[in-house]
């Protein structure tokens, strides 16, 4: 059998291609899907990662979500999403776990998938100070091809006009780590990591004399990174990242991202992919759990310098962020529990504690009538009875040098 096709959608790299076998076919290119905001996206690509917003301002669980149309002015254009829920465990300084689960759909014209995700990791060191860390994705990923948007050379081929479907397990790893370079108090970090997201399992359609299958190719990542912290609450962030794919050009980006002290953000970035891209956002501080929430809402745009980017149009990309500070919630409900409230204590700083009446042997005790509570309950101490007697002194010698002032004049 002789099959050739071409994909309308050029997939994330622009990848065309035209296949020719006797037996079966290979596709090779990236499967992934490219990102512009890779703060949002950074657990994905490296589990081992720690989200500045941890090391920088403690928030602990974030859920967010993503989507991001690349080359909007092509019908079979990439369109993704994603979504995350990560979890620092940070019980301890010196020791966190690092749990999340993760869904990524990418759909390129004729080809597409949905996958979920597990992750897991753990972080050791004086993590206000530093830390190490390393984590893995473990998930499944559900291929999708659609027949119908390739021609065959063979008329009345099996394949033609199905909607085929493949399950595979997807596996990633990485490594991390972090330094602050200053003191605990102003946040001045280094960081960096390395790792392989898509470890790469074949993807196999048909049967037999029919089989073709789409080669899922290793992908290396490289983050190197900087962010300071400002004394007007404002901060810096540089990043540069490096992606390897067998059979595909090296790719390296430089993104630049300024947090104002308003609840502002604007960046800007390369690749030497041709393309520069700027976004913006704004992070609302305390606005769902006071001293203890954030949300972000960030938009990107990626312009392309190639010859085809006129063509293809400009990409964009949104997203949304919740992050929560769990301890500081724990801390404050904590405190607030064990804290006594002042009317709570069984004695007032001016009340005594009741006297023991002594019992002399053979006589019973006086019974504490009505009269004697009421008696006892307005009986006020003696240096209550000497104030008041100050100040009725006090009283009387002012209305005496007032009778002797009339007197006085009278005179």
């Amino acid at each position: 059998m002789k099959l050739r096709f071409r994909l309308h959608a050029l997939l994330s790299a622009f990848i065309s291609f035209s296949i020719y076998l006797s037996s079966s076919v290979h596709v090779f290119g990236q499967q992934l899907p490219l990102f512009t905001q890779y703060s949002q996206y950074h657990s994905f690509i490296n589990p081992a990662s720690i989200s500045n917003e941890y090391w920088a301002y403690g928030y602990n669980l974030q859920v967010s979500g993503s989507y991001r149309n690349q080359w909007a002015n092509h019908k079979y254009s990439p369109r993704t999403s994603f979504f995350k829920a990560d979890y620092i465990t940070a019980k301890d300084d010196d020791s966190a776990l690092l749990l999340g689960a993760q869904f990524l759909s990418d759909e390129t014209g004729a080809t597409g998938f949905n996958g979920i995700y597990s992750r897991v990791g753990a972080v050791i060191g004086d993590l206000k100070n530093w830390g190490i860390s390393g984590g893995i994705t473990v998930g499944w990923v559900q291929h999708q091809f659609n027949t119908s948007e390739v021609v065959f050379l063979e008329a009345g081929d099996v394949n033609a006009g199905q909607q085929l479907s493949q399950g595979v397990m997807d596996i990633g790893g990485g490594v991390y780590f972090y330094k602050n370079l200053g003191d605990s108090a102003n946040v001045n970090t280094f960081y960096a990591g390395i790792s392989v997201p898509q470890l790469g399992f074949d993807v196999n359609y048909g049967t037999g004399n029919e089989l073709f299958s789409f080669d899922r190719e290793r992908h290396y990542f490289a983050v190197l990174g900087y962010f300071k912290e400002f004394e007007d609450a404002g901060h810096l962030e540089i990043n540069a990242w490096g992606k390897y794919i067998p059979n595909v050009p090296t790719n390296f980006d430089l993104n630049v991202r300024y947090q104002f002290k308003a609840p502002f953000w604007i960046g800007i970035g390369g690749s030497t992919a041709k393309f520069a891209h700027f976004e913006a956002g704004v992070a609302l501080r305390d606005l769902l759990v006071k001293q203890g929430s954030v949300v972000k809402v960030g938009y990107s745009m990626d312009r392309f310098f190639n010859t085809v980017g006129p063509d293809f149009g400009s990409t964009h990309e949104f997203n949304v962020a919740v992050l929560f500070n769990t301890k500081a919630k724990n801390a404050a409900q904590k405190q607030a529990i064990t804290k006594k409230p002042e009317d709570q204590s069984p004695l007032n700083d001016t009340e005594a504690p009741p006297e023991k009446e002594e019992v002399k042997p053979g006589k019973k005790p006086k019974k504490n009538s009505k009269k004697n509570s009421k008696k006892n309950t307005n009986k006020k101490p003696a240096k209550d009875k000497k104030k008041d007697s100050k100040q009725k002194k006090t009283k009387q010698e002012r209305k005496q040098e007032k009778i002797n002032k009339r007197r006085g004049k009278l005179g």
